[in-house]
């Protein structure tokens, strides 16, 4: 790891300062100061000198001295990397120009000057030089506990993300089993691609089952038209008017005969087509309902299957929190035994004398406090964790009520199927009413027939427009194959688009699941970083989705929306602590607002704390 730490810094008119000199000599120090002292300028005059922004990551602010404009302000910093000396400086000057017929010079800008170890260099040196420390961005959240906060929250992410690396594909798969067939379904597809590419899918598939029936329906209306027609029966007729025909070249006709044969026809045809439209009248509605009840079963196993899916995680999450609770409550005994069993030393640790009873009584209420601060914390972590239990066991308990329901659902579409089924065969076996009046009107055509055939020769133009209706009937016959196969057909695609939209509905109920468990692995990869901070990378949406995000949280409190500053800046040090670890630097850190910190936690590198103190006019050093 390359350590650097600050020996010396120099300020010459810097933010009001006219000057000062800060040297810990890479000592972590302690400096105290009333309100408007100076604390906040070193904190700015160092985050300036080595990254060109202020400590709250401003680049526009105020660094001259008012009443001292046109001198130079510069900031000086001798560091020790690694046990050897480098010293940066940057000073801001304004740039004055005799306009030509004028003896006085004019403001026209500003520039920047740089020193490396004394000698002058060009912006881009400087730059480079200081990239072989750290880049501006590592440095201001390495040095600083409020850097890290201040970043947008999508910078913030993906450093996280560098931290521990994004989960892979067989990561996500391998953390639940029901994404085992997730990599075949995508192939060589990305997430986000297959996503586009079945959504897109689905809308054809969905405007497919929106028109399929429409057509269906036209064709079955065209069918509907020929019932009562019978090939056989009109290609036997057929064959027996051309052998009339045939016979008619001399005779003359029996003209009563045959219209009265005619009126008996129509009649019959006339019966007949009652006959089956009331007939398909009835099996259509039959039909409907068939066709009600498979949509209501197969709704319900998709009900059924995503409840089923939801309380399962449900029931997961709340064994977990439960397991969080359980956990907590073990730690709450062991920090109260460790409370009953800790001794305050009677005596100095340096001397060996007794400590007065007052310095006893004032050890043992700090002890006191920070045990009840401890536990009170430990308590309100567990309370949340039970909450959390109850309020996942409540939604499982509901989610299998309604799979219970569905289920229930299931077996009621079933039973009606059968019954509908049985209706449905026991009406095409029906005998109809008609069916007593068609056949009288059969004998009586058949008598007639008798009777013309022994009369005389038919009259011939008759016969002729009977055979070509008969003609016209056994073409239309003949397309009517055509038109039932294609009924069947779209039937067949039907059912096929049905399937694929199951399909397609399925898969993005994976691409959803993966998403979710891709954050819950992430975070728990994160937040096994960190002791005391936690971050949540993700929302979850009132639709089941989830949104990017990344929140720092401790206790469950965010940074910046309710947490007190004290547990801020304790938090900004365990990131700092963690990012100087993963990136093999630990840097010097001003700590702004060291007073609202009880005890610094230990993070293994220099550290300047600024305090305000109203009993110290003037800025006080006091050096490890």
């Amino acid at each position: 790891m390359r350590t650097i730490r600050l020996r010396k810094m120099t300020l010459s008119h810097f933010k009001g300062c006219g000057g000062y000199v800060l040297e810990p000599n890479g000592r972590s120090a302690t400096i105290r100061g009333t309100n408007g002292a100076g604390k906040t300028t070193l904190a700015d005059a160092w985050s300036w000198c080595m990254t060109g922004r202020s400590a709250a990551g401003q680049t526009d602010f105020a660094i001259k001295t008012i009443g001292h404009e046109g001198a130079d302000h510069a900031v000086t910093v001798d560091l020790e990397v690694d046990g050897e000396p480098l010293r940066f400086s940057r000073t801001y000057r304004e740039k004055r120009t005799k306009k030509r017929g004028s003896s006085v010079a004019e403001l026209t800008g500003h520039e920047t000057l740089y020193q490396i170890d004394g000698v002058p260099v060009q912006e881009r040196e400087w730059l480079a030089r200081i990239a072989t420390l750290a880049p501006p961005e590592t440095w201001n959240i390495v040095s600083s506990p409020h850097g890290f906060a201040v970043l947008p929250w999508q910078r913030r992410r993906a450093i996280l993300a560098g931290l521990c690396g994004e989960p892979t594909l067989a990561d996500v798969v391998a953390s639940d089993p029901e994404l085992a067939d997730l990599p075949g379904i995508l192939g060589q597809r990305t997430l986000d691609d297959h996503r586009r590419t079945i959504a897109a899918r689905r809308r054809d598939v969905r405007q497919e089952l929106t028109q399929l029936p429409a057509r269906i329906d036209e064709l079955d209306r065209q069918l509907s038209a020929l019932d009562g027609l019978d090939k056989e029966t009109i290609s036997a007729r057929a064959t027996e008017v051309e052998r009339l025909l045939s016979e008619a070249q001399a005779g003359a006709g029996v003209d009563g005969l045959r219209r009265r044969r005619s009126s008996l026809q129509t009649n019959r045809h006339e019966l007949i087509g009652r006959r089956s439209e009331e007939r398909d009248r009835t099996l259509r509605a039959l039909r409907a309902r068939v066709s009600r009840a498979w949509e209501d079963q197969s709704t319900a196993q998709r009900r059924v299957r995503s409840e089923g899916t939801a309380a399962a995680e449900s029931e997961r999450l709340a064994s977990e929190a439960e397991q969080r609770a359980e956990s907590l409550r073990e730690e709450f005994r062991n920090v109260q035994l460790a409370a009953r069993a800790k001794q305050i030393p009677g005596v100095c640790g340096r001397c060996g004398q007794p400590l007065p009873e007052h310095m006893l009584e004032e050890a043992r209420q700090q002890a006191n406090a920070e045990i009840a601060r401890t536990l009170s914390q430990i308590s309100e972590r567990g309370k949340r964790a039970a909450a959390q239990a109850q309020e996942h066991a409540r939604a499982a308990a509901a989610q299998r009520e309604a799979e219970a329901v569905a289920e229930t659902a299931i077996s009621e579409a079933t039973a009606l199927l059968s019954s509908l089924g049985k209706e449905e065969a026991e009406a095409e076996r029906a005998v109809h009413p008609l069916d007593e009046q068609i056949d009288q009107l059969d004998r009586q055509v058949a008598d007639l027939d008798k009777q013309i055939a022994a009369a005389q020769t038919p009259d011939a133009e008759p016969l002729r427009a009977e055979q070509r209706r008969l003609r016209s009937d056994l073409a239309r016959l003949d397309g009517a194959a055509g038109i039932r196969q294609r009924a069947a057909d779209l039937e067949a695609e039907l059912q096929g688009m049905a399937a694929e939209d199951e399909r397609i509905e399925r898969e993005l109920w994976l691409l959803d699941r993966y998403a979710f468990a891709l954050a819950m692995l992430t975070e728990a990869r994160v937040n096994g970083l960190f002791r005391n901070v936690e971050f949540r990378l993700f929302r979850r949406q009132v639709n089941g989705g989830i949104d990017p995000c990344c929140d720092i949280l401790v206790a469950g409190v965010p940074h910046g929306a309710g947490l007190n500053k004290g547990a801020e800046v304790v938090a900004g040090l365990e990131i700092v602590r963690v990012l100087q670890q993963h990136y093999g630097l630990a840097v010097p850190i001003f700590l702004d607002g060291r007073e609202s910190v009880v005890e610094i936690p230990e993070i293994g590198t220099q550290v300047i704390g600024l305090v305000v103190d109203g009993a110290a006019k003037e800025m006080e050093v006091e050096y490890e």
